[in-house]
């Protein structure tokens, strides 16, 4: 599987070191993981911010786009491109959640069943 993060983009080959990955970033607050196949597309997004998430799916680059639907009660801020971004407060996620959802795409590399998706990003 690719993996990209601010420190480039490099293959990784078991859910395990991608899991280690996601929340090392974590701890350190923000973070932007990207997870593809040999492909750009299908591709996962997850945004951190230490244990808050919000993931985004991209079926392709022009259609198919959905963005994880959560029961937070408040909005957080995330980076996405390097850009502070303030989170619908629908869209917000577990750092756990997140994760689940990162180890389906890594099994199938299709929409994760782990959880509930709405349009968007």
């Amino acid at each position: 599987m690719q993996v990209s993060t601010e420190s480039g983009t490099f293959s990784i080959d078991s859910f395990y070191k991608i899991e280690k990955l996601i929340r090392q970033n974590a701890a350190n607050g923000f973070a932007e993981i990207w997870l593809s196949g040999d492909s750009p597309y299908p591709a996962l997004a997850l945004l951190i911010n230490g244990v808050y998430a919000c993931v985004n799916y991209f079926g392709t680059d022009e259609a198919d786009m959905k963005m994880s639907l959560g029961s937070s009660d408040k909005s957080v801020i995330f980076k996405a491109g390097g850009v502070e971004w303030l989170s619908p407060e629908n869209a917000v996620i577990s750092l756990d959640e997140a994760v689940a959802c990162a180890e389906g795409f890594f099994k199938n590399l299709d929409l994760p069943a782990c959880m509930l998706w709405q349009d968007g990003v």
